[in-house]
């Protein structure tokens, strides 16, 4: 396996006898000894970026758990403690940032460089917040149609709209990539050869009617739903194209993230049924745990295996 790919199977050994809460260069020190494992590693277009991204949800007070806990996430992200988690993410070795293109990002992310911060940008572009031209001026890695607006424009029969934005990302000279819930756009995509760089690929279908969910629960829920064998599904969709792929929702919007057991097993099972090409985008909300600390060392665990 081609070493930009993960860390290799001697990393892996080492990160599966325990990691510690330090962080260090990067890395994680392995408990009972003072060596350090890297974060793995992929390559997306020219660009090694880590394998674990840092996704920016729970940063504007995007929440699938509810009304109040989109109010707790914006409450206790101020400007300040969204610099402090970029930076704390930095040194743990994610060194790749993902997020839209939130009304206070530009002012925060100028901030962040100013204060030293290195991460890789990856911006997910929606028609209504910014214009590629505007999100290539900050010079992002790669701008990514997202995922909803793809899925209603398949569904309306306009997919040649977010075809068209490929060919305009691309022009400005920055990476292109197509972000979806739904594994059929992504084999679509796949089977006509688009020019995209990379996919981002949601674990669950988060664009279905209700009427789409009655169909398969055989009742209208009233809060989004999470159905295991989405994943599965996706998962398939994202072995098949040899392009690189960024997985998220791999904690199924935060309702695996408070249980331990759970977050690591969502972990490996990520890490196990994606390519090693590809990577996965967490938020986090460092409030009740370290959950940088944590999922560092999950992403090392899992995806440094050869």
């Amino acid at each position: 396996m081609p070493s930009e790919y993960c860390a290799g199977r001697r990393a892996f050994l080492k990160a599966t006898c325990g990691v510690t809460t330090g962080l260090l260069a990067g890395g994680r020190t392995v408990a009972g000894t003072s060596e350090v494992v890297a974060m793995p590693r992929v390559r997306i277009g020219s660009h090694l970026v880590s394998r674990l991204v840092l996704g920016a949800n729970p940063l504007w007070g995007y929440s699938y758990q509810g009304e109040l806990m989109g109010k707790f996430m914006v409450n206790h992200f101020n400007d300040d403690n969204i610099l402090k988690l970029l930076h704390q993410s930095e040194r743990a070795g994610i060194d790749t940032f993902q997020t839209n293109f939130d009304k206070r990002f530009p002012n925060l992310w100028k901030r962040y460089r100013d204060e030293g911060g290195k991460m890789n940008l990856v911006i997910l572009y929606h028609p209504t917040e910014v214009t590629v031209k505007e999100a290539a001026s900050f010079k992002p890695i790669a701008i990514v149609h997202h995922g909803g607006v793809t899925d209603n424009l398949w569904r309306n029969g306009k997919s040649q709209v977010v075809h068209d934005f490929v060919k305009e990302v691309k022009d400005t000279g920055v990476l292109a990539g197509v972000s979806s819930h739904r594994p059929d756009v992504i084999d679509r995509i796949t089977e006509g050869n688009w020019e995209n760089d990379l996919f981002m690929t949601c674990c669950y279908v988060m664009s279905r009617s209700a009427e789409d969910l009655q169909k398969i629960l055989g009742f209208k829920p009233i809060q989004t739903t999470f159905i295991p064998s989405d994943r599965e599904r996706m998962c398939e969709s994202i072995r098949k194209t040899s392009k690189p792929c960024l997985a998220f929702k791999i904690l199924a919007g935060g309702w695996m993230a408070g249980n331990p057991k759970q977050t690591e097993q969502a972990f490996m099972y990520a890490f196990q049924n994606i390519k090693p090409s590809d990577g996965v985008i967490v938020g986090m909300l460092p409030v009740f745990s370290d959950q940088v600390a944590e999922n560092a060392g999950y992403a090392i665990k899992y995806g440094s295996a050869s």
